[in-house]
């Protein structure tokens, strides 16, 4: 089998628990059945991980995330030692745990990106995740900010809270400190339904619409950053002659394989945390052996599991969201329902 080697920057997504403070209406995880790590193989899993890197020589980056990091008892002990071993660390949580004391603990460990979740203006954000989330997220971003630490706010679109995303982006350049913004489509898994997915014509007129704010926002001279992780950004930079990158190079597709990876609350080891796959468990094997054996990760490196996207230019640089295909079809063998492409 032709080796495959992942690209420079590799990151791994880490879900420790799915101990979580909200119960979503959009969420896609099951709670019904609680679940953490074993805390004595999590070290012995970091270096795993670590003679991971080193076998392909590459920089490292890894995610603390979902649901609430800090709802483990010992998820300090975790940081520390990913720290300890040169692991650069960034962090996906909720705004609950976030006091003065935590803040400061994250100031001292040079932890300085934090990424939390607002969906709508406030009186729809809460109808969804919960009374008060929405000022409470405010304020945590202030003292994220006031420390330090970039704040990122993500979005995930969907039908019930489209017309909001310009709103919202409008609310937060003006009224925080707020450094970046991002948003993801909403897969449809668990209590997602298919019926709240945009269409295409609506999610490339909401790129259109971002674009023009973003304009806006510059000419404000407004601190925050719109960040633009959504393949599909390509397509239409593409389309405006305006997509400056080699179309040769992966690494700007689906990071899924060839530079990202996620480890799940029972050590299962999936290609994207929204495509509930299980390609190998970490506790039975090195993370080099399921890098180099997996079945499906073979299928990605020959083009032989995403398909649709064969005889299209962006087929390199883009490859869309192959979770939302699977959400809605359950195979990779259709296009991508938000890509617009002809």
């Amino acid at each position: 089998m032709q080796e495959k080697k992942p690209f420079k920057l590799f990151t791994l997504q880490w879900h420790i628990t799915n101990a979580c403070q909200l119960r979503c209406k959009h969420c896609y995880v099951d709670f019904s059945k609680p679940v953490a790590l074993d805390f004595n193989s999590i070290s012995s899993w970091i270096d795993n991980y670590i003679s991971f890197l080193r076998k392909y020589n590459i920089e490292w980056k890894v995610y603390f995330t979902w649901w609430d990091p800090w709802l483990y008892p010992k998820f300090k002990d975790i940081v520390e030692y990913s720290l300890k071993n040169w692991l650069k660390v960034s962090l996906f949580w909720n705004y609950h745990l976030l006091t003065d004391k935590n803040i400061a603990w994250l100031k001292e460990k040079w932890i300085n990106f934090y990424q939390l979740s607002i969906e709508w203006l406030e009186n729809k954000h809460e109808e969804i995740r919960w009374k008060w989330t929405f000022k409470e997220v405010v304020k945590a971003i202030e003292k994220l900010e006031n420390n330090n630490i970039q704040s990122l706010v993500n979005m995930t679109v969907s039908k019930w809270n489209i017309n909001e995303v310009i709103p919202l982006i409008e609310y937060l350049a003006r009224n925080t400190k707020l450094s970046r913004f991002d948003f993801v489509r909403v897969v449809p898994m668990w209590k997602a339904s298919k019926n709240i997915m945009v269409t295409n014509s609506e999610f490339k007129d909401l790129l259109l619409k971002i674009l023009k704010v973003e304009e806006k926002l510059k000419s404000e001279k407004c601190k925050l950053q719109i960040w633009k992780k959504d393949h599909l950004w390509k397509l239409l930079y593409y389309e405006n002659n305006k997509l400056n990158i080699d179309l040769d190079d992966k690494v700007y597709g689906c990071w899924m394989w060839y530079r990202h990876l996620t480890v799940i609350e029972n050590w299962d080891v999936l290609l994207c945390r929204k495509l509930p796959i299980k390609i190998w468990n970490i506790t039975e094997n090195s993370l080099i052996d399921i890098y180099e054996n997996s079945l499906y990760i073979d299928k990605i490196h020959k083009w032989n599991l995403i398909k649709w996207c064969l005889k299209c230019k962006l087929k390199n640089v883009c490859r869309w969201c192959p979770a939302v295909n699977y959400g809605l079809y359950k195979n990779f063998n259709k296009i991508d329902s938000q890509c617009w492409i002809k």
